[in-house]
């Protein structure tokens, strides 16, 4: 029970953080925002301004800038990983991500915090974003740090423009390593047949007990009728999720009134109204009303129970995001395939088994239909969406399982063969099983 506790704590921290970190920058212009970053940072953190065109197919449009940083001084003679982060619409500002003699570059995504277009008119046009210019600008970073490769360590949506790089610019890169990789956009990203699976197989392993209570609760007014989906879905986001989710579910089914009242700060549809001023919810729908599916009709995230089974539910609460900004719906013509963009690079792929968000599915399909050469599947098995870098990006871990997954993560940015050894001292130290598929 002790340990189920410590699940449902671990939970409610990490909603709590996510909302307060939202909440925090929506009284801050840009400005505000990377003084407070500067503010807090390292005293060895190093800033740099990287101009990039604001559209590389309309040079006449000029040039934007891309916020980036170090987080110690910069040398020439250490190799170098750009961390791309997820979302889209996510920033780096509170990584606490580190390697002995690596340069580790962050920057902030166009559009997004420290790197917002020049004025409102571009801030909103939708042709100043996508995947590929993102791409680009990663480029434009590499030959502003004057590094002749990179390696790239990218997770969730940050494996769309990687993969990108990675296939534009393979002479450039040493490394490809994505975490909770997006293999394609539209119905196998938003509404996945195996997050489904993931959540039916974990309600079937409750007692019949809980299960008809949260049929109960399922069917009252109050309560959406896919809170159960909505809940399980951040669930899977963590490591030992079937855990967290019983923990929770121990927590809040005894009293109607708390379960409505949690179930209610968990279930929030955000809309562009709740846009910060870190800009990131516009960039995420930017993004993902043109080439992740966010826009399509027919498919949703979540699920709801007919009967004891979970099917599909028929909203796709995402695309009301997408009409404002004048995405069309249900157009596919820019929707994200990975296999248009080839990768010849060494390509490790990290992998939750049990990821809700970008699930397995996606990293097989990217391996075996967009690398070209030699790759590694490491796939945790009780692993949820960031198996490896979320200890590494929170530094909340012990000495030792931070020095396991550093000591991996080093061995596969260099593009190095893994041996048996190298799991089982992750292993050793941390409390998930692994195992690796190797694809030649």
């Amino acid at each position: 029970m002790t340990r189920r506790c410590d699940l449902f704590l671990y939970f409610l921290l990490f909603f709590v953080s996510f909302e307060a970190h939202s909440a925090a920058n929506k009284n801050h212009s840009r400005q505000d925002v990377c003084q407070a970053f500067r503010a807090r940072a390292l005293k060895d953190h190093a800033f740099m301004r990287v101009p990039v065109p604001v559209d590389y197919d309309k040079p006449e449009l000029g040039y934007t800038w891309i916020y980036t940083w170090t987080n110690r001084k910069f040398r020439t003679d250490w190799k170098t990983l750009v961390f791309v982060s997820g979302g889209p619409g996510n920033h780096d500002h509170d990584s606490r991500l580190n390697l002995s003699n690596w340069n580790l570059i962050f920057f902030d995504q166009r559009g997004i915090a420290c790197s917002k277009l020049n004025n409102e008119a571009q801030n909103l046009d939708k042709e100043s974003y996508s995947s590929k210019h993102t791409a680009r600008d990663i480029e434009e970073i590499r030959k502003a740090y004057g590094m002749n490769k990179i390696s790239l360590y990218a997770v969730s949506y940050g494996t769309v423009p990687a993969t990108i790089y990675a296939s534009l610019y393979a002479d450039h890169t040493r490394s490809l390593v994505l975490e909770g990789t997006v293999a394609v956009g539209g119905e196998q990203l938003i509404g996945p047949d195996r997050r489904r699976v993931l959540l039916q197989n974990f309600f079937e392993g409750l007692p019949k007990a809980t299960q008809d209570r949260i049929l109960e609760l399922s069917s009252k007014p109050d309560i959406p009728r896919n809170w159960f989906s909505v809940v399980g879905m951040l669930m899977l986001y963590l490591d030992n999720g079937y855990e967290a989710y019983q923990a929770f579910l121990e927590n809040v089914l005894s009293d109607d009134q708390i379960a409505k009242d949690l179930i209610g700060t968990v279930i929030y549809q955000k809309s562009l109204k709740d846009n910060s001023d870190d800009n990131g919810l516009l960039v995420s729908a930017m993004l993902g009303c043109q080439e992740l599916g966010m826009n399509l009709t027919n498919v949703s995230s979540y699920f709801v129970f007919r009967g004891r089974t979970l099917v599909p539910d028929t909203v796709n609460h995402m695309n009301s995001m997408c009409v404002p900004l004048g995405f069309p719906l249900d157009i596919k013509t820019k929707l994200y395939d990975s296999s248009a963009y080839p990768v010849r690079v060494p390509v490790y792929y990290i992998q939750g088994a049990k990821d809700g968000a970008t699930v397995i599915d996606h990293a097989y399909q990217h391996a075996y239909q967009t690398t070209q050469s030699r790759a590694y599947l490491l796939i945790a098995e009780q692993g949820g969406h960031q198996p490896l870098s979320g200890d590494l990006v929170s530094g909340y871990a012990d000495k030792a399982k931070m020095s396991a997954k550093q000591t991996l993560l080093a061995k596969i940015l260099d593009g190095l063969s893994l041996q048996g050894g190298d799991l089982r001292s992750l292993e050793k130290n941390a409390p998930l099983k692994w195992r690796v598929v190797i694809k030649e």
